[in-house]
């Protein structure tokens, strides 16, 4: 996380993209979406929305998370939602590999 407070990104697109992908069949139940791909690929990003919007004592707060990570959604560059909707669309037609279809 301190990388993304300095603004500094490790990964490239590809490498990000295979690290993020989910392995489980059970992740492909339903076709993974732009949204759900945006926060595998950037679950640091999502981790830190959610840790500033959230109050751990508090069990009511729990409903200021979804909004808080579609306002960070709504407001990722153009860019970031193209990488996202084309490893959502990767993702979906590749499905999870051979050997976790069966057993997760």
């Amino acid at each position: 996380m301190v990388r993304l407070e300095n603004g500094e990104e490790y990964m490239t697109p590809e490498e990000r993209e295979a690290a993020a992908k989910p392995v489980y069949a059970g992740a492909y139940w339903k076709p993974i979406d732009d949204f759900r791909a945006a926060q595998l690929l950037w679950a640091d990003e999502v981790a830190l929305v959610d840790g500033t919007c959230r109050d751990k004592k508090d069990k009511k707060s729990i409903g200021k998370r979804t909004p808080a990570v579609n306002k960070w959604f709504k407001e990722l560059s153009q860019s970031r939602k193209d990488e996202a909707a084309n490893a959502a669309k990767k993702w979906n037609f590749e499905g999870a590999h051979d050997k976790e279809r069966i057993h997760p």
